[in-house]
């Protein structure tokens, strides 16, 4: 019997939480810094060094803030995530998510824990959203987001009983070999 369920940005977010984690051997390979449930402990943002987890900030219950950070130390990325069910959110979102991009890549920079780190690591901005039609609604996103550096779409696709995660890059020259490995294009 097929399991009943309604698309949110809650499954969203989790799927693709999810995509990084299951195939991860430890923290070193994808480590999930910051997720921001519907409800819950959202002021936390935790970071993977030295072989143990320290929180390094955190956000105010009404501060913008993205709905999900992952970093990898092993591939030097770390991944600014916007999460929302369906596509035309983010397109009516879109000036609101391209200046928490900007707040968070400085926010995060500057970071005394952390700061030293994360100079040397490629730092990409994603969305995420449920998909029917991956082509299409890539097309929508080149056109909002074409000014946004280093974006990369994770569509969530139905695959039978089961959801999917696929990537495209605003920009092909930045396909990493890291993130192919964990969530096929």
């Amino acid at each position: 019997m097929a399991t009943e369920y309604t698309i949110n940005e809650e499954i969203v977010r989790q799927t693709l939480e999810v995509a990084f984690t299951k195939n991860a051997k430890d923290h070193e390979d994808w480590f999930i810094c910051f997720s921001n449930p519907t409800a819950g402990p959202w002021k936390k943002i935790s970071f993977y060094n030295n072989n143990h987890i320290t929180r390094i900030g955190g956000y105010e219950k009404e501060e913008k803030r993205p709905d999900l950070i992952i970093y990898s130390r092993k591939y030097k990325l770390l991944l600014i995530i916007e999460a929302k069910d369906y596509l035309p959110e983010l397109l009516k979102n879109a000036d609101k998510i391209k200046e928490t991009f900007i707040k968070e890549k400085g926010k995060l920079s500057i970071l005394p824990l952390i700061k030293d780190e994360i100079s040397s690591v490629k730092i990409y901005n994603g969305l995420v959203f449920f998909s029917e039609n991956l082509d299409k609604d890539f097309e929508k996103i080149k056109k909002e987001y074409a000014d946004v550096d280093n974006l990369i779409a994770f569509f969530v696709m139905q695959e039978g009983e089961n959801l999917i995660v696929k990537q495209k890059y605003l920009n092909k020259k930045l396909q990493e070999k890291a993130l192919q490995a964990f969530i096929p294009s």
